[in-house]
């Protein structure tokens, strides 16, 4: 009986089937392809807007691990993914921010649907739609600063925003 786990072991992981895709989620990893073929994509700023490709410096640019749509090199975040090193703005524009970290649903290269947010102490999760902020909540320490329903901004943290707001303070949840 052994023997035969041994044997069936060998088969499954030899297999074309199981023995090609290995995943880490490390960034200096990422998804390794029998031929060593990388699939991380680099978001780039060209004067046209911001641009994913398969090509880049992981130190200095905000990359992308996960599923992918288009054909190479025009490749996309589309479906489940990571993203290193960037924070998405109020706007849906995605900044060079080292150290953060967002998990969540990709749509033709734009944060859609769950995603979680963490950079540092602060927290944005929620939904997203189209790359902006739908409904989420951002969080730091505990403490909630900004709320998005339906893509509004209905309410802001007490230290969030020095200047004077016509939006109402968030409450403590």
């Amino acid at each position: 009986m052994k023997q035969l786990l041994i044997i069936l072991s060998l088969l499954l992981l030899s297999s074309p089937l199981f023995g090609q895709m290995i995943f880490d989620p490390l960034p200096s990893k990422g998804f390794i392809v029998q031929g060593g073929g990388r699939l991380t994509l680099f978001l780039w700023n060209k004067s046209s807007g911001q641009e994913w490709t398969n090509f880049g410096d992981e130190e200095i640019q905000t990359i992308y691990r996960g599923m992918q749509k288009g054909e190479q090199p025009n490749l996309y975040p589309h479906g489940l993914g990571i993203m290193y090193n960037g924070f998405i703005e109020v706007g849906g524009k995605i900044l060079y921010d080292k150290n953060s970290i967002l998990i969540g649903e990709w749509k033709n290269g734009k944060i859609h649907g769950q995603g979680t947010l963490k950079r540092g102490k602060t927290v944005l999760e929620g939904r997203f739609k189209e790359g902006k902020r739908w409904n989420t909540k951002l969080y730091s320490i505990g403490n909630l600063l900004e709320k998005y329903e339906n893509g509004v901004q209905v309410c802001f943290g007490k230290f969030s925003n020095k200047k004077k707001s016509t939006k109402p303070v968030c409450p403590k949840e």
